[in-house]
């Protein structure tokens, strides 16, 4: 493995986590109250995302792979643990490390790009996902749909910046946009940590699922 990662044994957890100490009740955490609502996830990212807004503002770079690299650095920890085949490592989130992320993630995507090379991200966030896939030339479009306006718009931002062929749509699970069903057809459809802030999705996503006709629909999610 890359100089980037570190790998560590079970035992070790509690150095480089609070959450082993949390989940054997060796330490207090709080649980959130009441269940989890679309005002939640929205003010919650919605905060996020405004973050985002302030890096594409203050950028200089002029090429979109510096800037990406700037967005990384400044919006994740300089560190975190991860777990690759029953293995744990604690990691630097260099460029290492990303460009280890995303081939791993792209060797799943690329076998199923159709002629028009247009790949589409539900609950996109500010659509980092879709701007390194570009950045990396897997696809010539993108289609970022986010369910809050502060996503939308950082998206919008940034491919107006660094001139990336794209759309971008306000997304909710359970209430989908129908302005993307032309969008979707006979594209590349993924999902990635956005489903499972869905406490329960209703019929009318798989429905709108199956009347979109995409090429294929991938998760990557955690279970």
């Amino acid at each position: 493995m890359e100089s980037s990662f570190k790998e560590i044994f079970i035992e070790d957890l509690p150095k480089y986590s609070d959450w082993p100490h949390r989940i054997i009740g060796l330490s207090d955490w709080k649980l959130s109250s009441g269940k989890r609502t679309n005002k939640h996830i929205k003010k919650e990212y919605g905060q996020k995302w405004e973050k985002i807004h302030h890096l594409i503002d203050e950028n200089t770079n002029k090429t979109l792979a510096p800037f990406l690299h700037y967005a990384f650095r400044n919006h994740f920890p300089s560190n975190l643990l991860i777990h690759i085949n029953e293995k744990f490592f604690y990691v630097r989130t260099s460029k290492t490390f990303w460009d280890y992320i995303y081939k791993t993630i792209s060797q799943y995507i690329e076998p199923y790009i159709a002629e028009n090379k247009t790949i589409a991200e539900l609950g996109a966030g500010w659509v980092r996902n879709l701007f390194r896939f570009f950045l990396d030339g897997i696809v010539d479009r993108i289609v970022g749909a986010e369910f809050t306006q502060e996503g939308v718009t950082a998206g919008r931002k940034i491919a107006e910046k660094f001139n990336v062929p794209g759309a971008f749509y306000h997304f909710d699970y359970n209430n989908p946009n129908k302005k993307l069903l032309p969008e979707l057809k006979n594209s590349v459809v993924f999902t990635h940590n956005s489903i499972e802030q869905i406490p329960r999705l209703k019929s009318v996503f798989f429905e709108f699922l199956i009347k979109a006709k995409p090429a294929v629909i991938i998760h990557f999610e955690p279970v």
